[in-house]
């Protein structure tokens, strides 16, 4: 056979090999793997039509519960209104998918930036960044919670970043629950992990906390979760490693009411968030604040936040326009006899904080 030339065969086999690097509905073209977990990878990929976009493609395909799992979470978030803060995905133009052989399930979304742990890892934030912050993840919880949703599994992890819009992406709802208001105050079984789970959905006895009559309350436990969460944001740490009396910080907790503090945290953390962050972490659910009562606090803080960030950014302009003044008040005198024989000198003005301006993107509408 001369060189280079292929038997009739070899084009046969080739043209029989399937293509391993689309999806079953055959919109998505696979590419590298952003992450891999106990249930699942995480994927990027490029749709074959339509402008081409770049997803993150949720792939499960190990055991008959990771399946089931993904599944179970394409079917809540496609039926659950879109939400600026709740991780979209495509069930029109990209809909989720199941490789008819291997059962493997593919569930299109939104590609992000990052996680926020990832972010917290590599920055502490600014009070009104945790604020901005809480605000959107109270609001899609809220959202979340109108349509009868729980995540049940609140954490850094499983909040996305949009870092160029600023927006945080609440997403994973691979322990979510759908409930009617009687199923969603009498949930049993257990959710979450354990940093930052309610005892009452994670492991009460070791909490050494009761179970309420009935089961667990769906909506106080995302509360609870979102109080740990805020928690790492405002301290740059977690409240506790296990919500457990063997672990030391949520021991003492348990027992004194307080938050076991580090170094100057007791007195470089705003009073008024701790006090907030010990009652969305309260060890009865029923004591805890709904989310309209977190949100409407977020909304009285951030106003606070901004009043004095104006006021700082005030002091500065009043500074600077003091600071020209003397500079040309010196550069007139530096010419005159008097300055020269008599030694005059500009003081020196002292340092002003600096202002912090934030500008938000308009968000793009999503498909």
């Amino acid at each position: 056979m001369p060189r280079g030339a292929h038997s009739l065969a070899d084009a046969k086999l080739s043209i029989r090999i399937p293509r391993q690097d689309t999806t079953p509905c055959g919109r998505l073209m696979l590419g590298r793997q952003l992450q891999s977990g106990a249930h699942g990878t995480v994927r990027v990929a490029t749709a074959l039509h339509g402008g081409h976009r770049a997803v993150a493609v949720k792939v499960a395909h190990s055991d008959v519960d990771s399946i089931q799992r993904l599944v179970k979470e394409a079917n809540i978030l496609a039926a659950l209104p879109a939400h600026l803060n709740v991780i979209p995905t495509y069930p029109t133009a990209l809909p989720a998918s199941q490789d008819p052989v291997s059962r493997a399930v593919y569930l299109p979304m939104q590609l992000c930036d990052t996680d926020l742990l990832e972010l917290l890892l590599t920055e502490r934030m600014d009070r009104a960044t945790v604020l901005r912050y809480a605000q959107q993840l109270t609001s899609a919880l809220a959202h979340c919670h109108e349509h009868g949703v729980y995540h049940l599994d609140v954490k850094p992890e499983n909040v996305l970043v949009d870092m160029k819009r600023d927006q945080l992406k609440l997403a994973d709802f691979g322990m979510a629950l759908r409930l009617t208001p009687e199923q969603a105050v009498a949930v049993e079984g257990r959710y979450g992990s354990a940093s930052y789970a309610a005892p009452e959905v994670w492991d009460a006895q070791a909490a050494g906390v009761t179970v309420p009559e009935g089961g667990a309350s769906a909506a106080a436990a995302d509360v609870w979760s979102l109080g740990a969460l805020i928690f790492t944001m405002v301290f740059g740490r977690r409240c506790w490693t296990d919500v457990s009396l063997r672990d030391k910080d949520f021991r003492h907790y348990a027992l004194t009411g307080d938050f076991l503090m580090y170094g100057s945290e007791s007195t470089t953390i705003d009073k008024d968030t701790v006090a907030m962050l010990k009652r969305m972490l309260h060890l009865q659910p029923a004591k805890r604040p709904s989310l309209d009562e977190v949100a409407a606090w977020l909304a009285v803080e951030s106003t606070k936040v901004a009043a004095e960030m104006e006021e700082d950014d005030d002091d500065l302009d009043r500074a600077s326009t003091v600071s020209d003044c003397c500079s040309r008040a010196a550069s007139v005198d530096a010419c005159s006899p008097s300055s020269v024989s008599f030694g005059f000198r500009t003081p020196e003005l002292p340092a002003t904080p600096r202002g912090v301006v934030c500008t938000d993107d308009e968000d793009e509408p999503m498909e």
